[in-house]
């Protein structure tokens, strides 16, 4: 199944030729008509904005779909990698496996204390 993005336009008026990978199954801008390191500069100096049209959507559907949506057990796992030791941002080693933030608010403690 091939997606499109509603932004596909503005990137092809902007000089991408979406002609690189894809991030499920959408394609996605790799370059533009600029100048890589001025691209670098504008977003560190002022903003960037970066179209997320090409996040995964879950679809559930069916009888059950709101009994598995308002399940205690759903578990949202969002999976990334990040190097262990990253020195210009923290002194240490990120722990190999790290559950819950924002002070107990993105993962129940209950939770926290099984998996830990």
């Amino acid at each position: 199944m091939n997606r499109n993005s509603v932004l596909n336009d503005r990137h092809r008026a902007l000089g991408s030729k979406l002609d690189g990978d894809t991030w499920n199954c959408m394609p996605i801008p790799w370059s533009y008509h600029t100048d890589p390191h001025d691209e670098v500069v504008a977003v560190r100096t002022r903003a960037g904005l970066y179209d997320v049209t090409a996040l995964n959507i879950v679809n559930v559907s069916g009888p059950d779909a709101e009994t598995v949506l308002n399940n205690e057990r759903l578990v949202l796992w969002d999976a990334h990698s990040i190097r262990s030791v990253v020195p210009r941002f923290f002194e240490g080693e990120l722990p190999h496996l790290n559950i819950g933030s924002a002070d107990d608010q993105s993962c129940d403690p209950a939770l926290t204390a099984v998996l830990a």
